[in-house]
């Protein structure tokens, strides 16, 4: 099993948790879901890892990663 279907399981049993536990909307589970993906796919191309391997120091390269292009208004 590749990263990024280790990392789809694992979105899928959490956004189904969500929804029984806490009942979320739609729209929140998809954007959580979305969010999740995304930072999914910038793991397991950029340092090979699932998410349930993810480390803070991840967290933070995406983070600088995803809004190094922007500029502030």
């Amino acid at each position: 099993m590749t990263a990024l279907e280790a990392s789809a399981e694992a979105i899928d049993r959490f956004i189904d948790a969500l929804w029984i536990e806490d009942g979320l909307s739609a729209n929140t589970l998809a954007a959580y879901r979305r969010d999740l993906t995304l930072y999914a796919q910038w793991l397991a191309a950029t340092e090979q890892r699932a998410l349930n391997d993810s480390r803070a120091a991840d967290l933070q390269a995406h983070g600088v990663a995803r809004h190094a292009q922007t500029r502030a208004t």
